[in-house]
């Protein structure tokens, strides 16, 4: 797969985003058969942009109000970014099932053993009644990242490479381990004769 990322990425032209999928049955949505990568070298808007294509100073998030007044993305099961008090939500003409947008504030996102322990957010509004969907937990991480400490796609080849090599350095100890295990049966046959 590394090398045809590689080819793909240093192709010339204007691309969104280079996607790379297993062989397996297409499923719609977010799956592990699909990744996708996008930085400034492959995508224009790496960044998500507002309706004019700027780039807003924070972060924007789509979150959808659940009955409880948590704040969840679209993944199923939905992973909680926070919670508003039902005081906020009536005095606002809220409903359960409304998609929110917020911005990410000073705090950012904080996690703790890979997952998200705390969101430091805003109540910008409700969104377009045009969107379907509240963002994914992958889309808000990513775009955090990519804002706070990008990751390079030359560090993504140098990880497949360094797998590549211990995958290598494994095979050939268990290599090693059965050429051992054979002299020594081939070495006490022959003491035993």
């Amino acid at each position: 797969m590394s090398i045809r990322l590689s080819v793909f990425y240093h192709i010339p032209g204007k691309k969104h985003a280079a996607s790379c999928c297993s062989h397996a049955h297409y499923q719609t949505g977010n799956t592990p058969l699909a990744l996708v990568w996008k930085d400034e070298n492959c995508s224009q808007y790496v960044i998500d942009t507002d309706s004019r294509g700027q780039v807003p100073s924070q972060q924007q998030v789509v979150l959808e109000l659940q009955v409880d007044g948590k704040l969840t993305s679209s993944d199923d099961p939905p992973v909680v970014f926070g919670c508003l008090e039902t005081d906020f939500i009536q005095k606002s003409g809220l409903q359960s099932g409304n998609l929110l947008r917020f911005a990410i504030n000073d705090g950012g996102l904080s996690f703790g053993d890979g997952k998200l322990e705390k969101a430091d957010m805003q109540y910008l509004g409700k969104v377009n009644r045009a969107r379907a969907f509240a963002d994914s937990y992958s889309k808000i991480v990513f775009q955090y990242a990519v804002r706070h400490s990008p990751l390079r796609v030359e560090d993504l080849f140098a990880s497949i490479s360094s797998l590549s090599e211990q995958d290598n350095i494994t095979r050939d100890m268990e290599m090693s381990k059965s050429q051992i295990a054979k002299q020594i049966s081939i070495k006490a046959a022959w003491e035993n004769k």
